[in-house]
């Protein structure tokens, strides 16, 4: 599997895989359609056998299945996906690209008031007392969860604080080994 562009934490985590993100150049962003045909012409990108497989999601639910980080039954995989869609559906709401900063900063301001108290609460209730959101083990949802309370903590600082389960979900998922190695050696972004 040759994946560019790759899902911050699953490569990490599960099935050997070839990333080809530093293989194109210092100019990622620049270089990259001359060196493959990309369907859609815009990134992410999983090959597998010589197939292209595009979206982000969709890459991020083929490699949790090969690392087996999908739930132990067809519920709990559905209740996985469930939680990564609420998730995307709130970061779909953010602004990324408004170019006024002005309006942008109060697009976010109330997209941090009025929905995101109502996306924590959903995610509070459902983890409960539990260690993981589905299940007794990890799952994509898990990680997804903190590759997108990481934005939203650039975004809005500390927006997460008067939902402890959830802070403690974030650190479980931080002392991974795998994710912990990746979080020490990731390249540096703006989110």
């Amino acid at each position: 599997m040759r994946l560019y562009d790759p899902d911050p934490y699953l490569p990490w985590y599960g099935p050997d895989f070839q990333c080809c993100r530093d293989q194109l150049g210092g100019k990622f962003e620049s270089t990259w359609k001359s060196h493959q045909p990309f369907p859609l012409g815009k990134l992410p990108v999983l090959e597998v056998n010589g197939l292209p497989l595009t979206q982000s999601l969709a890459i991020a639910r083929f490699l949790a299945k090969e690392a087996g980080l999908v739930g132990n039954s067809r519920l709990a995989e559905a209740q996985a996906d469930a939680l990564v869609d609420t998730l995307n559906d709130f970061t779909l709401l953010i602004p990324w690209r408004e170019d006024n900063p002005q309006i942008k900063t109060q697009k976010i301001d109330m997209l941090f008031q009025s929905h995101a108290p109502k996306l924590l609460d959903h995610l509070q209730c459902h983890l409960g007392d539990r260690k993981w959101l589905v299940g007794d083990s990890e799952t994509w949802a898990d990680l997804y969860c903190h590759v997108c309370f990481t934005t939203f903590s650039v975004l809005r600082p500390g927006f997460a604080d008067h939902h402890p389960a959830l802070c403690g979900l974030t650190h479980r998922v931080e002392a991974i080994p795998n994710i912990a190695k990746w979080i020490q050696c990731r390249p540096t972004t703006e989110f």
